[in-house]
């Protein structure tokens, strides 16, 4: 897929992948959600391929699609220990992309790469030349046009 994809094309993937779901974990999620995914994957214009051999995150889906089937997971489907593990897991991701900001954005670094120069000066180059203007024939005789109406 390219680009951001749509909505609908995000139920219909969604959709897709919860075929293959276990019947007893799709009973736990709310039948109105449901029909409001498969009313929204009607939109959609895309086919979408599954493998059933490949794992979830090895699908050729949008990332937008696998968060939300983990989201759905997450809240419809996963025990409290599950959800406990989840919510460490996410805390933790949380905690490293904050750290890579951090040290991206760092106030002491940010500034660091300002005394080095990123323009290549030569010294021996101070030498400017003057380029000598020359009008061309048609410019002069209007100039001269011009000259001759304004005298008047």
């Amino acid at each position: 897929m390219t680009g951001q994809p749509e909505i609908n094309d995000i139920a219909k993937e969604t959709i897709s992948i919860l075929e293959y779901f276990n019947p007893e974990f799709l009973d736990k999620i709310p039948k109105h959600f449901f029909k409001d995914l498969q009313e929204l994957a009607k939109d959609s214009k895309i086919v979408v391929n599954i493998d059933k051999n490949k794992k979830l995150e090895n699908q050729s889906i949008s990332e937008d699609s696998k968060d939300l089937i983990g989201l759905i997971y997450y809240s419809y489907i996963a025990s409290d220990d599950e959800k406990a593990e989840i919510e460490r897991a996410w805390d933790e991701n949380e905690l490293k992309f904050q750290n890579e900001l951090k040290k991206k954005y760092n106030v002491d670094n940010l500034f660091e790469n300002r005394n080095k120069s990123n323009y290549n000066f030569d010294e021996n180059k101070n030498n400017i030349e003057l380029i000598e203007y020359k009008e061309n024939i048609f410019k002069k005789l209007i100039n001269k046009i011009k000259k001759l109406v304004n005298k008047k």
